[in-house]
């Protein structure tokens, strides 16, 4: 091979290299007030399935929007402002993680958290849900008891899940702009991204690979030099 080839499959291999190692990082670490979530952004609830507004239901058009609760927490505070839905009198909300799940830990840490805002303290029954759709209460969450263990729950022997079901379970019969639960986002504490291998490191083929830096590296500078 001459030099030229060499250096030019060199140029090719570390762009494809560094294209590789990107997409296999680690999701950052988020803390947000005082949770640490070790999947980042990625930890966060991202699909609405499905919103079904109690009654009353609320009728400030700003906490209407069901997509609002998806991702990191955003609600930025004030009547004005948007970010979170408020879900009426018994009304809930189901939302999925897409590019994770959220799992149990073993221990009694807690293991969900959702972001409720507004000035009131409101309770919201919470239940989680499998891949399959079999959904399992986790007890409730108000105010500042955000924050669930769910390894204290019978799961079925489930230790991963797709769905959290949130819903509103302060009735007070009334009115109002934002009656209900206002539902800013739901984080998972305990979490696996949907492409981790959960039981080992081998790939399909039950091959356990070669650091992808050694061999990246080692094949570069091969044909660099």
């Amino acid at each position: 091979m001459t030099c030229l080839l060499r250096r030019f499959y060199a140029v090719r291999l570390t762009a494809a290299f560094a294209a590789c190692m990107a997409s296999q990082a680690t999701a950052a670490t988020l803390m947000i007030d005082g949770i640490e979530f070790v999947d980042g952004e990625a930890a966060f609830a991202d699909g609405l399935v499905e919103l079904s507004f109690g009654t009353p239901a609320p009728t400030s058009t700003n906490f209407l929007d069901g997509t609002s609760t998806l991702g990191v927490p955003d609600y930025p505070g004030g009547s004005n402002g948007t970010g979170s839905v408020s879900l009426g009198n018994g009304g809930f909300i189901i939302l999925k993680f897409t590019d994770n799940v959220l799992t149990t830990s073993g221990t009694d840490s807690d293991d969900l958290f959702v972001f409720e805002v507004g000035p009131s303290v409101e309770r919201t029954a919470v239940e989680i849900g499998t891949a399959a759709g079999t959904f399992y209460s986790v007890g409730d969450v108000a105010g500042s008891l955000s924050s669930i263990d769910i390894d204290a729950f019978d799961l079925g022997g489930n230790t991963e899940f797709t769905f959290v079901k949130l819903t509103d379970s302060f009735f007070t019969g009334e009115a109002g702009g934002t009656v209900g639960a206002d539902i800013d986002a739901v984080g998972a504490i305990s979490s696996r991204l949907v492409t981790d291998d959960p039981d080992d490191d081998q790939d399909d083929n039950g091959i356990n690979p070669v650091p992808l830096p050694a061999t990246g590296i080692l094949l570069i500078a091969g044909l660099a030099g």
